[in-house]
């Protein structure tokens, strides 16, 4: 037969209760758990914990927790996510090390002290996507990658961790360059690990935004712990690389973490030997496109030279010709031109002669002809000197005409022969200087046989003091003395005009 139960007070009953939960359970546990809800509450937050199987049911068991605002603080640090929400853990699993407790009234408690760090990326990754919501609304996400690739990079300043590893050899390089004068390096030393890398690294970063005409920066790290990069992913430092008006170029050294930072960059590099390489690349491919643009031009340039070179030979060998042919058309139009000239001048000469002989025929008939008449000889004379004169002078223009026609085409012929040949252009210019001296030549001995006829016309001849004697009953000329002693009277005509005068026979000749 069972014992009788005993006979308890509730207040017995409940601290015996409490005893044995203090003697069998742990004052602390790692306890895996579903978090069911998560709300605030004074001092901190209240989290409510059931099993871990996912179905999250009224009937399995559940246990509320507190986590103090002070364990919040050092999660977020041991986490590195400055912005950690406890509401993040809401409808997730995680590993808490909890400390329990009894409580008479409120029976078995306990008090979120950490949380396994395995729960970390998650609650990364919920964390950033708040970022980037943020981020996306006030226009920064993509503010870097909008930026223009620089034309070329001469000063570049470099946030790097204090005496790290992989930086040593960045450091090496970018001594070489700016030692040879390629490149002028500012260096930033900051912060990466620790409570203190992310105000390092913002002063770092308002450091080169202080610089004046700086055209890009690197961000390198340089190895560690992945671990150590979750304190990269932080809203501020985000902010501060977006809105930089150079380009920012990261090389945090994990090629399968991209952080926060290497989104919002404008380039982004695993490691900081490419990250390097990236900057390398920027100051060479200037002098690299301007040596392809080069070699581009100078084919094109040899190309269209060749091409015009072939035309400008086809040219120039239909021009000859052409030219050739206008020479030889030229020199036949020269040469009938100049027969033509001479036959004119041959006939000019012949007619002047001519009319020089029927003047000096009509001068003799003067003298021989009696007063009667010398009115109307003297008048022909004169008419057929005149028409003499003007014969000569139409023949003199009818050849200057002549020669300045052809003149005229010599020297279209001698500007279409200097384009195409220098030589054959001295040769026409001689030879149509050889035709100028000709013909001048041609028109002096012209203009000699006009003086020659104007000296010997009736009015130039009584002006040098002769005077013709006129019969005064028919006007014929006197020719002799005995003549002269047969008239009662002679006139006299000067070239000043006519006397009268009575014929006597002189005692003694004058002398």
């Amino acid at each position: 037969m069972a014992p009788a139960p005993p006979t308890l007070t509730l207040r017995a009953l409940v601290d015996g209760v409490a005893s044995a939960v203090r003697a069998g359970a742990p004052r602390e546990a790692w306890v895996d758990a579903a978090v069911v809800s998560v709300r605030r509450r004074s001092g901190g937050y209240a989290l409510e914990l059931g099993e871990n199987d996912g179905s999250h049911s009224a009937a399995g068991a559940r246990l509320e927790v507190y986590l103090p605002e002070r364990n919040l603080i050092a999660i977020r640090q041991k986490l590195a996510i400055a912005d950690f929400d406890p509401a993040d853990l809401e409808k997730s699993s995680v590993v808490a090390r909890l400390s329990l407790n009894f409580h008479p009234r409120f029976h078995l408690q306990g008090t979120v002290q950490d949380l396994n760090p395995a729960i970390g990326a998650s609650l990364l990754a919920k964390s950033l996507d708040r970022i980037r919501a943020r981020l996306r609304a006030d226009g920064l996400l993509t503010a870097q990658s909008r930026l223009p690739t620089p034309p070329d990079i001469r000063r570049l300043a470099v946030v790097h961790p204090y005496g790290a590893a992989g930086w040593a050899d960045v450091a090496k390089e970018l001594g070489r360059l700016q030692t040879a004068g390629v490149l002028e390096v500012f260096d930033l030393p900051a912060a990466f690990e620790g409570t203190t890398a992310v105000s390092s690294l913002l002063a770092a970063l308002q450091k080169a935004r202080d610089l004046p005409s700086l055209d890009a920066l690197m961000l390198v790290r340089g190895g560690g712990a992945s671990s150590g990069l979750a304190v990269l992913a932080n809203e501020d430092l985000a902010r501060a690389i977006c809105s930089l008006p150079f380009p920012a170029i990261t090389g945090i050294g994990h090629a399968s973490d991209r952080g926060l930072l290497d989104e919002v960059a404008w380039r982004a590099a695993d490691t900081p030997s490419k990250a390097l390489k990236l900057v390398v690349d920027l100051i060479t491919q200037p002098a690299e496109t301007a040596r392809k643009n080069w070699s581009g031009i100078t084919k094109f340039c040899h190309d269209a030279i060749g091409v015009q070179r072939q035309s400008i030979g086809s040219l120039l060998s239909a021009a000859a010709a052409s030219n050739f042919r206008r020479i030889s058309d030229s020199g036949a139009l020269l040469d009938q031109a100049l027969s033509s000239l001479r036959i004119r001048l041959a006939t000019t000469s012949a007619n002047l002669g001519h009319q020089a002989k029927e003047l000096e025929r009509l001068r003799a008939d003067l003298i021989v002809e009696a007063p009667r008449g010398l009115d109307i000889q003297s008048a022909e004379t004169e008419l057929a000197f005149g028409e003499g004169a003007r014969s000569a002078h139409t023949s003199l223009e009818s050849l200057f005409i002549g020669l300045h026609r052809h003149a005229e085409v010599s020297g279209a012929t001698a500007n279409l022969l200097e384009v195409q040949s220098n030589a054959l252009a001295t040769l026409g210019e001689t030879f149509f200087a050889h035709i100028t001296r000709a013909l001048d030549a041609e028109a002096a001995a012209i203009v000699d046989l006009e003086r020659t006829l104007r000296s010997l016309s009736v009015s130039d001849t009584l002006g040098r003091g002769f005077a013709l004697a006129l019969s005064t009953r028919d006007g014929a000329l006197v020719r002799t003395a005995a003549e002269a002693r047969c008239q009662p009277r002679i006139f006299l005509r000067f070239a000043d005009g006519m006397v009268a005068v009575r014929p006597e026979i002189p005692s003694s000749p004058p002398h």
